[in-house]
Formats: structure tokens, sequence, C-alpha cells
């Protein structure tokens, strides 16, 4: 199943890196060459629309790549390297994904493919879904239909498995992994979160806050990237308390009646989890109204912990939250960066990225 999307991001939510990829259109579509003079920092912040230091970091960032040179003096003039950072059509873009982690995570979905066309603006980015069963004979069936059309550019792989990811390693087609890639695979290049460094932290700040069980909500699948939140999160706990925290963890369908029934017999039990820490947004969501139609209070009697959050000024984050140092868009920039290099024949420069996140309270909506 594919779904094609144009998702766009409002000029005065751009992050760096997204200006940085439509300075590069604006040299493109003004047909500047290397050494030609280029707009100024406070040009380039009237121009689309944004705060003189957000175009100063975009402007650092493409100097750093050599696209521009600035000089105190002289001003900014084009780069050297505009001539090997040309974009190259790649035509179409699949993000392959389980339907279940979509409907999950939505949200993040539409900002990280709104970074993904800054980069690649003319190509089609297309969601196409995983079966529930049989990964590895669908990836070969897909890639063998799209192969003689010349319309497969490149794959962005989501929670995909090392049958999957060990495929396209050996494929020529360019592809990334959004996530971790399984150690007994690698060689694909990769953008994630510090996932293990969420499941310390998190499961640290319930500790540090009284909480001596605590329950963990999955999704129903899992990526690598899972299994290293959840080591942390047992590292933690070892720590806790002289290594007598307890944890209760359960994989849980997208729906939010079915996580609200799995939880009933969890949260009615006498020595209950007063903390849970949830994948998702849709997790805690289901968690929280479960809770309270058991007469529980949210966060009293039961303390919610997200560890996938992504900041968004349009809807705050009312629970404590495992916040990452770059916003989907501009995840989703790197990807594009990554997917361009591959279409050179050449490999991305670094070839992973480990996404720093912090601890952050609840933000008043």
């Amino acid at each position: 199943m594919a779904m094609k999307t144009n998702a766009r991001t409002p000029s005065a939510a751009r992050p760096p890196s997204r200006l940085a990829s439509l300075i590069r259109e604006d040299i493109a579509r003004r047909g500047l060459r290397a050494r030609d003079r280029y707009l100024t920092a406070q040009e380039v912040a009237r121009l689309f629309g944004v705060s003189t230091m957000t175009a100063n970091r975009a402007m650092q960032e493409l100097a750093a790549r050599k696209i521009l040179s600035r000089s105190q003096r002289r001003g900014t003039f084009v780069g050297e390297g505009v001539r090997e950072e040309r974009p190259v059509s790649l035509r179409s873009i699949h993000l392959l994904l389980p339907a279940d982690y979509f409907r999950l995570d939505k949200p993040y979905f539409d900002r990280l493919v709104a970074g993904l066309h800054a980069e690649l603006p003319e190509d089609s980015i297309q969601f196409t879904f995983f079966p529930p069963q049989g990964d590895l004979p669908f990836v070969r069936e897909f890639v063998e239909r799209l192969r003689p059309t010349g319309t497969l550019g490149g794959v962005v792989l989501f929670l995909s498995g090392p049958e999957v990811q060990r495929f396209f390693r050996e494929s020529p087609i360019p592809t990334v992994v959004s996530g971790s890639v399984y150690p007994e695979v690698g060689g694909l290049p990769w953008v994630d979160r510090d996932q293990g460094e969420i499941g310390r932290r998190l499961a640290d700040s319930a500790f540090a806050r009284g909480h001596g069980r605590i329950g963990v909500l999955m999704r129903e699948r899992w990526g690598f990237g899972d299994n290293l939140m959840i080591d942390g999160i047992h590292e933690a706990l070892s720590h806790a308390k002289g290594g007598r925290g307890a944890l209760v963890v359960r994989s849980l369908p997208s729906d939010p009646e079915l996580i609200a029934g799995a939880l009933r017999p969890v949260l009615s039990e006498k020595n209950r989890p007063t903390a849970l820490i949830a994948r998702s947004p849709v997790l805690a969501e289901a968690a929280a109204q479960a809770a309270r139609g058991m007469g529980l209070r949210v966060p009293e009697d039961l303390e919610i912990f997200l560890a996938d959050y992504y900041p968004d000024p349009r809807n705050r984050c009312p629970y404590p939250h495992a916040h990452p140092a770059i916003d989907p868009e501009e995840h989703g920039s790197v990807v594009g960066r990554m997917l361009q290099a591959l279409a050179r024949g050449k490999r991305p420069e670094p070839d992973h990225v480990v996404i720093p996140i912090e601890i952050r309270e609840p933000e008043a909506r």
C-alpha cells in the first residue's frame, strides 16, 4: 500500500537545516555559480521570514559544507562545493514501515517528510506499508515490481527486521535506516535518537521520584532501537534502590480500546506499577484515559513518562519526556542528505547520526 504526501513546514517553524536546504534551492533557482555574490544574513532572514540568528546558523552550516563562503570584510559568496551538491533526482523515495507504526506516530511522519522534501524537492515521497507477516518476501516482490520501471530511486526503512536490512545492504538501491541498524547487519547509513539513553534517563527519573515498580508500554512490533531502550531501562533498574526496582513490559496494538483492555488487569493488581514509560504519544494518552476510567489520578496515582516525543509548539507534551536535540524536519533533512550522497555513489559523511536527548518536564498546554 502506498500513499503520496506533500507536507510542508510553515516558514516560522523552519529549523536551520531545513532553511539551509531552501538556501541551496534559491542558489540553484538563481543560476548562481561558485564565487558569485550571495545574500547577507539579514537579507536571507527577510526572504524566508526567519530570525537573523536562524539565518546565520543555516549559512554557517552551508559554509562548513563549502556551499557558501563567508568573510566579515567581503561578504557572502557561493562556494566551490556547490558544484558537488547540486541535487540528484531520485524520482521516487519509498518509506517502508508497518501500518500500525504509521498510525501511532503520524504527526511525526508528516513533519519528517517535510524535511525530506526540503532536501529532495523534485522527488515524490511515498509510504509503503509492510504486511503483518512476511516482510522479506514482500520486499523482494516490491523491488522486483518497481525495478523495471526505474522509479525506485531510494528507500527509507522504519522498524525493519535484520533480514530486510540485510537485503537492502546488498542492494544497489540507495537506502537509509531511520532507526538503529542491527549489529549483525551493519553497512547501512542510519539516523536514530540515543535509545539506550532514553531508557536509562526516563527510568532514572521515575526512580528518583520514588517509583519502585515501573510499567513499559511498547508497540506490538519492535526494532533494534526498542531493544536498546529496554536495555537502558534495565541498566537503570539494576542501580535503583539497591537493585530492588521492578519492571512490567507490555507490547500493545495501536487501537486505544485494546490498549485500555490490556492495561486494566495490570493497573488493578495490588502491587501495580505507579509509573509507566510509554513508547508513543498514542500509548501514553490511551494509558492515561484507562487509568482515569479506573478512578486513578494522573500523575498523582500513576505517573506517565513519554519516550517518543518531538517538539511541537501546537501540541504541548503533558508528561515528563525524552526531548531530542533536533526536530522531525531536521531528522528528515539528515536522511535526505544521506540519500543524496548515496545517489552520487558516495558514502554519507557521517554515515550514522545518534541524536542526543534530554529529559524535560511536562509542558503547559
